[in-house]
């Protein structure tokens, strides 16, 4: 598609090392849609007769916005556990009704493993993730989601190496990086788009990641072995001058599962969103299948999933169905 409306040597010299840079080895099977979705994502952000970009962002970061979900959320009597490993999610019986539940088996901190019934849970994560925890009864549920949604298949990893450092490297917000003989996809300079005195002390904050599929073996490797090439094949090939005695603090981070990707190969056309299924179901990112992954997406996604259903989930939170189970564990309340 971007070869016959671009051409082939602007998208050998243009698109190709781009689309390497982000997909890695997916660059070449990643449906158009994509690209569609992207540039339409992009050019929401311009505004006004100048079609000048236009960003923002909340002070404190992520943080702030998580403990305003969980301050909302506690606030509503909603229970979080957080940190603790889902191991197992089956249906049993209720012994006064007969009605059908959904058992989830948990981890807390060093503590044994507990279990807990609800009317219906709703699993957010990967396919691949489901069908490790859930029971043989279940799986056919999960399994049938796949055939629905194909793009639940394949999902792009990242590693980033996080950095502070004493002063700014550019003067741009995102520089994405076609260079192959660079070990970077991209250098992302968040204090250029942040107020840095009040928000990181004066200090520059660089994110430096690299995209690679979700069975990556570079996503198992120590932090010394991917952070020195980050640096010595990455950041000095692109700033010569740098030099290691710059970074105040680094740190390593991956994500297995960051985006799932629309293959070519997969199926995409526009889909309800899913009803609730009692008392299991998924409900996950892969069924954005004319978008890419961004809060405005997702937002919409859940506010469907919620319309939808609102007259069920309405009977949840009066009460005409089983009430939330708190469960001990302190730190995961």
């Amino acid at each position: 598609w971007l070869r016959r409306i671009c051409g082939k040597r602007n998208y050998e010299i243009f698109w190709q090392p781009l689309l390497k840079a982000k997909l890695g080895s997916f660059h070449d099977q990643v449906s158009a849609v994509f690209i569609w979705a992207t540039l339409t994502r992009l050019f929401g952000a311009r505004s006004g007769t100048a079609n000048k970009e236009k960003l923002g962002y909340v002070s404190g970061g992520y943080r702030r916005i998580l403990e305003g979900f969980q301050e909302a959320l506690t606030s509503a009597g909603a229970i979080l556990h957080v940190g603790c490993p889902v191991k197992r999610i089956e249906t049993v019986r209720d012994p006064d009704s007969e009605k059908k539940l959904c058992q989830v088996t948990f981890v807390q901190g060093r503590q044994a493993a507990v279990s807990a019934s609800f009317d219906h849970v709703v699993f957010t994560g990967p396919t691949r993730l489901a069908k490790e925890v859930v029971s043989p009864e279940l799986l056919q549920h999960v399994e049938l989601v796949e055939k629905e949604f194909p793009t639940s298949g394949a999902y792009l990893g990242v590693i980033c190496l996080v950095l502070v450092l004493k002063k700014a490297l550019t003067p741009y917000y995102v520089l994405n990086i076609g260079d192959e003989s660079v070990e970077l996809t991209g250098l992302i300079e968040m204090t250029n788009l942040i107020n840095r005195e009040k928000e990181t002390a004066g200090k520059s904050l660089v994110y430096l990641p690299r995209y690679v599929g979700s069975d990556d073996p570079l996503l198992e490797a120590p932090d010394a072995a991917l952070s020195a090439p980050f640096i010595e094949r990455g950041l000095q090939r692109l700033f010569p001058e740098f030099k290691p005695d710059e970074i105040v603090l680094r740190s390593v981070h991956r994500a297995r599962f960051v985006q799932p990707l629309p293959l070519v190969r997969a199926r995409l056309d526009s889909r309800p969103v899913p009803a609730m299924q009692g008392p299991f179901q998924i409900l996950g990112t892969f069924m954005l299948q004319c978008a890419t992954l961004n809060n405005n997406e997702v937002v919409g996604l859940v506010d469907g999933f919620v319309e939808k259903n609102r007259e069920r989930l309405q009977a949840l939170k009066d009460g005409k169905s089983r009430a939330p189970v708190p469960l001990g564990g302190g730190k995961c309340q």
